[in-house]
C-alpha cells in the first residue's frame, strides 16, 4: 500500500506544477523538500544565482 501512496502523490504533484514531456528545474534549501523532490526523480543541477541548489528532472522520466 505504502508504493501505491508515493505514485499517488507523485501524480498529484506532478499535475500540480503543470508537468509535461520537457526539462523541469526548481531550486530549494529546505531539506525535508530536496529529500521529496529527489524521491519523484529529480537529480541535483548546480546553484542558481543566489547560491540555491538546483534540481533537474528530464522529459520522459515521470
Amino acid at each position: 500500500m505504502e508504493g501505491q501512496n508515493k505514485e499517488f502523490e507523485e501524480k498529484i504533484v506532478l499535475n500540480i506544477l503543470g508537468f509535461s514531456n520537457i526539462l523541469k528545474q526548481i531550486n530549494s534549501t529546505k531539506e525535508d523538500l530536496i529529500r521529496f523532490w529527489k524521491s519523484i526523480g529529480f537529480t541535483p543541477n548546480g546553484k542558481d544565482e543566489y547560491d540555491i541548489p538546483l534540481f533537474i528532472k528530464k522529459a520522459g522520466l515521470y
